[in-house]
């Protein structure tokens, strides 16, 4: 589908009608004939759907800007589901991953990275005065609930929500650095003064995704647990401190993976670095020694084990984990 080509002819929809689509849900589909009581409608790609002549009544019209690919779904004069979903897939093509809903964020995983959360862009979101002056993004989500706290003095909560494979736990990475981005050199009496708070917080990630993460069939680095991170500012917005709280962690895992998946991280991390000193003691084995892990899927795509055992050991000691409690965490 050149969903482009769709819309190239300006803002005329005439004939244009949203039908149900088995691959896209919904798609545009031009009516083409009447003959007989018989309507026929023409997807792009020359696929014909036909219906009854009334059924065409039922049918929702595509209107002016359903084709475009607005950046806020608010902006079309009427909103449908159809038009909603292909406003989303019209910007994904183009590679804009982000699409608002008001203050409302819906974001679509591209499996790749893009160049869009360089210091540019996360300059361009601090400088603003209203995340609306920019394009949607991750960090507009962030601008907004700092500024709630500035100028509202108010409670923020941000809710990161969907599917496995969905992006949350990259998006929430995103949106943490932002703000720890943004609030980094205001001490707790707002003098400027450097105290490392926020890199500390950003270091719990590398231990929550070694100890909570797994691959799955359709995700390979799935948060299995749901979290909550209650960030505390004082009237400075400078950061207090953080309390994390973990949810329906699936310890099931443990024991027992499905066909295609793994264990959690933690257990691949540690016998790729088995040779290491610190370890030694430990005796690890080959994975086919383990019951656990004899049947799992040894390597996950795009995932470093080795590298990402380091991050979990640098992120122990700048959070202040005692060598003998890390030893204890491993045992």
């Amino acid at each position: 589908f050149d969903m482009v080509d769709l819309a190239a002819d300006g803002k005329t929809c005439v004939g244009l009608y949203w039908v149900q689509h088995p691959d896209l849900v919904w798609a545009p589909c031009r009516l083409q004939t009447v003959d007989d009581g018989t309507a026929s409608l023409v997807f792009e790609g020359e696929m014909v759907q036909r219906c009854p002549e009334g059924a065409v009544q039922d049918l929702s019209q595509v209107q002016d800007g359903h084709l475009d690919g607005v950046d806020d779904i608010c902006s079309l004069s009427i909103v449908t589901e159809a038009a909603l979903l292909h406003t989303v897939r019209v910007r994904s093509f183009r590679q804009q991953i982000y699409t608002r809903v008001a203050r409302i964020l819906i974001s679509v995983n591209p499996f790749h990275s893009l160049p869009i959360y360089s210091a540019k862009y996360l300059k361009d979101f601090q400088d603003a005065k209203d995340s609306f002056d920019l394009q949607p993004h991750i960090y507009g989500t962030g601008h907004d609930a700092l500024r709630g706290l500035a100028e509202g003095n108010k409670d923020q909560a941000i809710v990161i929500s969907g599917e496995s494979g969905a992006g949350k736990t990259e998006s929430a990475k995103f949106l943490l650095s932002y703000v720890a981005e943004c609030v980094k050199g205001r001490d707790l009496h707002g003098n400027g003064a450097l105290h490392g708070l926020e890199a500390r917080v950003l270091q719990t990630n590398p231990i929550l995704e070694s100890f909570g993460n797994a691959m799955t069939t359709r995700n390979a680095n799935s948060s299995r647990f749901g979290k909550w991170l209650d960030l505390r500012f004082s009237q400075a917005l400078g950061m207090k401190g953080c309390q994390i709280t973990s949810y329906l962690l699936e310890v099931t895992r443990v024991c027992g993976q499905s066909e295609g998946e793994r264990g959690f991280h933690i257990f691949f991390q540690l016998l790729q670095a088995s040779n290491e000193g610190a370890l030694k003691f430990l005796g690890l084995k080959d994975p086919s020694s383990y019951r656990y892990l004899k049947n799992s899927v040894l390597s996950a795509p795009g995932i470093d084990d080795r590298q990402n055992f380091a991050d979990l050991r640098h992120a122990f000691n700048l959070l202040g984990f005692p060598e003998e409690e890390q030893m204890q965490a491993f045992q």
